[in-house]
């Protein structure tokens, strides 16, 4: 009967051995999972997170002051149509073109002008990034002068209209 003992002994204790195995793998399985789900939160906060910061509107970086400023400031801008009395700077180049008056060198006032303003505005506001497009009109007493649209009209937009003497009105529309 001893070795049946013996026996019971070994298998007893090759059963704990083996119930301790099990433990120690379910733990490490149940330590897996616990791992897996932590990862599986991360991932979708993460997730949250990026759907909100895209999801922001985009920061309006166009205020009406810098849409007035660049009227303003065209409107000086020197030209290379002279008169009598010296170089035409914008301003006065649109009431020379209205009176349909030739420069110095016999070109077209009104070309000149279109021209200028061409250069200007497609310089200044490039409608291929945050500028979507724009819009500049002038007109003098009801009758157009100069109409320039370039790039696409959205639903945001910042603009402007100046009214000079000689009823000239220019109006300047930038979309983004």
């Amino acid at each position: 009967m001893k070795k049946n003992e013996n026996v019971d002994v070994v298998t007893k204790k090759s059963q704990k051995e083996w119930f301790k195995n099990l433990l120690f793998k379910l733990r490490a399985q149940e330590e897996m999972v616990g791992f897996g789900l932590i990862i599986a939160i991360v991932a979708i906060i993460l997730l949250v997170f990026l759907w909100f910061s895209l999801s922001k509107p985009v920061k309006d970086n166009l205020e009406n002051y810098e849409v007035q400023s660049f009227i303003k400031a065209f409107l000086q801008y020197t030209t290379e149509c002279e008169n009598a009395y010296g170089k035409l700077d914008v301003a006065e180049l649109i009431l020379f073109c209205e009176d349909e008056n030739r420069c110095e060198d016999d070109s077209y006032s009104c070309n000149v002008l279109n021209d200028t303003l061409e250069g200007i505005v497609d310089k200044s506001w490039q409608a291929n990034g945050a500028i979507k497009g724009y819009n500049l009109k002038i007109s003098v007493r009801g009758r157009d002068i100069a109409l320039f649209d370039k790039g696409d009209q959205t639903s945001n937009s910042k603009g402007y209209l100046e009214m000079l003497p000689g009823k000239i009105n220019i109006t300047f529309v930038a979309y983004y």
